[in-house]
């Protein structure tokens, strides 16, 4: 058997008993059941500091292979300048997913966006770095919830602006 969605069924029992309320004595209540559906887990994004890049030696190193060959620095002139270029950029990462591990919408974008070195904007007051926070805040709880030089980098240069956009950031 098929079973109807709670939404649809909530909906149903609603429905019913408001159809039902008219033939209801004025001293009787009525009583309607109602289901609900297990909450999903949510995983917090903030359940603490990140210190492993300054804690671990053994995890201080930025894989290299995350910076390979297979990413390549958007053009300026794709978004840059807002409009439907930067628009579709942004949507084609949304829609492929960000994770730390991407080679097109992974760590070296992120960390481009966080340090300025890509001048994403849809807006021209956007801020490039306001957009690196949101990317970080987006990959999946497999990536935020480990404890990696990469993540532990992106979130403390999501985190301070200052430190981000200083001079002698690589």
């Amino acid at each position: 058997g098929y079973r109807l969605p709670t939404e649809l069924v909530n909906r149903n029992s609603y429905v019913s008993a408001v159809n039902n309320i008219s033939s209801l004595p004025t001293d009787k209540t009525l009583s309607i059941k109602i289901g609900i559906e297990k909450p999903p887990v949510i995983e917090n994004f903030d359940c603490g500091a990140d210190t492993s890049i300054l804690d671990n030696p053994k995890n201080c190193m930025i894989s290299s292979k995350l910076f390979g060959a297979a990413y390549s620095r958007p053009e300026e002139d794709q978004v840059a300048f807002g409009g439907l270029r930067a628009l579709e950029f942004i949507n084609a990462a949304l829609d492929h997913g960000v994770e730390v591990t991407s080679s097109s919408y992974g760590f070296p974008l992120m960390y481009d966006l966080l340090v300025g070195t890509v001048q994403f904007k849809l807006h021209p007051n956007d801020k490039v770095h306001n957009w690196g926070r949101i990317l970080v805040r987006l990959v999946p709880p497999s990536d935020f919830k480990r404890k990696s030089a990469e993540m532990s980098a992106l979130r403390i240069l999501s985190e301070n602006p200052t430190v981000a956009q200083h001079p002698h950031i690589p």
